[in-house]
């Protein structure tokens, strides 16, 4: 509930009652301290209108990304050398920039 608060305001009062409930439990104080840690890195995606919340803080596109390039890497099974993986990579990611740049889609919507 603390990344999908619609404010940051409130997902910084959602995580410091998280980190008050839990912080004289042992077993969660790595778990806190990573959150404490990493929070501000994590809600970044607050400083952009509300409507822009859900395509940012998601992996999403990324893994859509690493699933198209594991599909054609599965055809090929085995590259010759690193140059070549690298080669495969580049020519996945020219076809989605001309897949996107050719869309009427935002990738911010």
């Amino acid at each position: 509930s603390i990344f999908k608060a619609p404010t940051y305001q409130h997902a910084l009062q959602l995580k410091e009652e998280l980190i008050t409930k839990y912080q004289n439990n042992p077993k969660y104080s790595e778990a806190l301290n990573i959150l404490d840690q990493g929070f501000e890195d994590a809600a970044q995606f607050y400083r952009f209108p509300a409507q822009h919340h859900k395509s940012l803080r998601t992996t999403n596109s990324i893994e859509n990304i690493n699933m198209q390039v594991r599909k054609r890497e599965k055809v090929i099974k085995t590259f010759p050398n690193l140059d070549s993986a690298f080669r495969l990579i580049g020519a996945v990611l020219m076809d989605i920039q001309e897949n996107f740049d050719s869309s009427n889609r935002p990738f911010i919507t």
